[in-house]
């Protein structure tokens, strides 16, 4: 096929291709085309298609999400796709030929989270295999794991609600289902009522969906629709479920950064230091605090070989493995920017995890990414004078 290409390029432009540039387009195809039928292939028989050495390494990957992250990638489609991604990663990988992706800096600020699970796979990937992949590589891997993830968070985080609705000619049993049908992936409905004092006895949930005005003050917030669930009926309960989850994003994000982040751990550069004596200093104050142990500083190192964790003028270092004695996080502000890697920082947030609480990893890392993703709200944080400042404005970001 290469050489039908390169035949009909020279004749098409009068250019002549050499030996070596026809093999170059033949491991193009190779490791970038595929001709087969997705249909016809299966968790049970993939490894025909990819080698069992792949398959191996793919169900590696696969466990180590599932233990790092506690994010479940067992989905015969995600599998599949993802296998066939991973051999052809490997032949590029092998021969030297990686592909440009253009959406990689994009990738890295808005979806920090699947970015980082990319980094570890590449990582392990290089632990199994001896081969390097590129900050554009695990771009594509990220590519992969962005419609797994976010499906499994957006179920993970939805709206439990109560529907009040007087029940006539079974009027609530219908609207229980409308509503189950057209907000699956937002809301989940835990109890119908029929009598308005029900609603005080039930625990847990977030919004109150009723078909007639409650006469009893309540503390949740609750929306009037009607009982034919129309589309302006819809467009509001996706209002309240947006301000709901909004109000719970900020709420959390401020408890995990007031438990994480101590005022010893908020700390401003008295003189300018290079990347690696900042990690030092760093890591030296968490170890005498008992967060880290001495091996905790290559680890970092280590994560930072495989993918730098700068961008903007922000750095958010971190290890591969949650493998810190306890959670925790250092804040490091420098008015002068400091050389990192290919990038300068103003600001420099540490994160240790304990595998243990590696859901609070989840809850602060995205959001804590994502804010930070701006230049000028960067300056802002680096501006703050203490840390209980430095927290009241990321939340008031978020």
């Amino acid at each position: 096929m290469a050489k039908k290409i390169t035949d009909a390029l020279e004749t098409a432009f009068g250019v002549h291709f050499a030996q070596g540039e026809s093999y170059d387009i033949a491991l193009m195809l190779i490791s970038r085309a595929s001709s087969m039928d997705y249909q016809s292939i299966s968790v049970e028989n993939i490894s025909l298609y990819v080698g069992e050495k792949c398959w191996q390494l793919v169900q590696k990957l696969v466990m180590a999400v599932r233990d790092y992250y506690d994010i479940d990638l067992s989905q015969q489609e995600f599998l599949v796709r993802f296998s066939l991604h991973i051999k052809n990663l490997l032949t590029r990988s092998e021969n030297h030929s990686y592909c440009k992706n253009p959406l990689t800096s994009d990738i890295k600020g808005n979806c920090p989270l699947i970015y980082d699970v990319a980094v570890q796979l590449a990582g392990i990937i290089r632990e199994q295999t001896g081969l390097t992949i590129d900050d554009d590589e695990i771009a594509f891997i990220a590519f992969h794991l962005g419609g797994a993830l976010e499906t499994q968070r957006a179920l993970a985080s939805r709206i439990s609600a109560v529907l009040y609705c007087p029940s006539y000619y079974n009027m609530d049993a219908a609207l229980y289902e409308k509503l189950n049908g057209r907000f699956r992936e937002e809301l989940v409905v835990t109890n119908v009522v029929t009598r308005e004092q029900d609603i005080k006895k039930i625990q847990g949930v977030e919004l109150i969906i009723a078909t007639v005005p409650l006469h009893t003050p309540m503390m949740m917030p609750r929306v009037i629709i009607t009982p034919f669930l129309t589309e302006t009926n819809c467009f509001d309960i996706s209002c309240y479920i947006k301000n709901i989850k909004e109000d719970q994003r900020r709420r959390m994000f401020r408890e995990n950064l007031c438990t994480l982040l101590r005022p010893e751990f908020f700390e401003r550069a008295s003189k300018p230091l290079t990347q690696d004596e900042v990690i030092h200093h760093i890591c030296g104050k968490l170890q005498k605090e008992g967060y880290v142990d001495a091996a905790f500083e290559a680890a970092v190192q280590e994560r930072e070989q495989v993918s730098s964790t700068a961008f903007r003028h922000c750095a958010i270092p971190h290890t591969l493995k949650m493998i810190a004695l306890r959670t925790g996080m250092f804040v490091y502000l420098s008015e002068e920017p400091l050389q990192w890697g290919e990038h300068t920082v103003n600001l420099v947030i540490l994160l240790c995890f304990n595998r243990g609480e590696r859901q609070v990893f989840h809850d602060i890392f995205d959001p804590l990414a994502m804010i930070l993703y701006d230049n000028a709200v960067i300056k802002n944080a680096v501006a703050c004078t203490d840390y209980q400042q430095f927290i009241d404005y990321l939340v008031s970001c978020l």
